[in-house]
């Protein structure tokens, strides 16, 4: 299955391309105890020391995004958030992670987690980042659905993410993934328009985003599945798009399973 956004290289296959290594010669007994201890220490300091992980927490979200400014938008607009179920009700902290990614600064960061081009250099930063997204898909999903049928999403895609949307295809959602719950595009300097007709609705953030007049932001739901039903050449309602033959215009149609 393919995601929503452009391919990216897991962290586990770079792990391995870094791990793969020429066929070595037979290790002296009395080194090898040497070479496990040494193993085991260079494991914990790249991966699992979370020592050196900052906590996610309100003050090292005020990095990231100016608190007064956070929580102004929330105590404005909590009362229009409903939880999906009655005893799972998203957090404080989770809504406020969710304001700071519907704002610009934390979604900046999660894309540069997820970029295959990001610096392994700042390993506790990005495993803070990855606490972050990982909170806040599980805000996502204890809020409310909207009930509104047809979403949309304009993005940039290349000749092989392409290939991965043939009809009859199924995209799951392996991202954070934004829609406009408005009837038209609100983006749309990409190449490529979905149109996803959703099974029961998505989360509306509008009123968590700074943004909430002009964009009508929805979320979808992490892990969710679509199908490929129409991939039709150019993009939606004949617009038309400045890209080469590497980049064609594209409107794909989508349904939820």
């Amino acid at each position: 299955m393919q995601c929503l956004l452009r391919p990216v290289i897991s962290r586990s296959f770079i792990v391995e391309g870094i791990e793969k290594k020429p066929a070595a010669t037979a290790i002296r007994p009395n080194a090898q105890n040497s070479l496990v201890l040494q193993s085991r220490r260079s494991f914990i300091t790249r991966f699992a020391d979370n020592r050196h992980v900052p906590a996610c927490d309100e003050a090292s979200l005020g990095r990231i995004i100016n608190l007064e400014f956070a929580r102004k938008i929330y105590r404005e607009n909590v009362h229009r958030i409903v939880a999906r179920a009655p005893d799972l009700p998203p957090s404080e902290l989770g809504l406020m992670a969710l304001i700071a990614y519907t704002s610009g600064p934390l979604h900046q960061k999660i894309n540069e987690y997820e970029s295959p081009c990001r610096s392994l250099r700042k390993q506790a930063e990005m495993c803070q980042i990855a606490q972050w997204k990982r909170l806040i898909a599980d805000t996502i999903l204890r809020i409310k659905k909207n009930p509104v049928p047809v979403v949309r999403r304009n993005t940039q895609l290349g000749l092989d993410a392409l290939a991965g949307y043939a009809v009859g295809a199924t995209i799951r959602v392996d991202r954070l993934t934004s829609v406009t719950c408005a009837s038209r595009q609100v983006y749309t300097g990409g190449n490529t328009d979905l149109v996803i007709h959703t099974s029961a609705g998505v989360v509306s953030v509008a009123p968590l985003s700074a943004y909430a007049d002009s964009e009508a932001e929805g979320m979808l739901d992490p892990g969710s599945s679509y199908k490929v039903v129409e991939v039709i050449s150019g993009k939606e309602n004949g617009r038309r798009s400045p890209d080469d033959a590497s980049y064609p215009a594209r409107t794909i149609v989508l349904q939820e399973l």
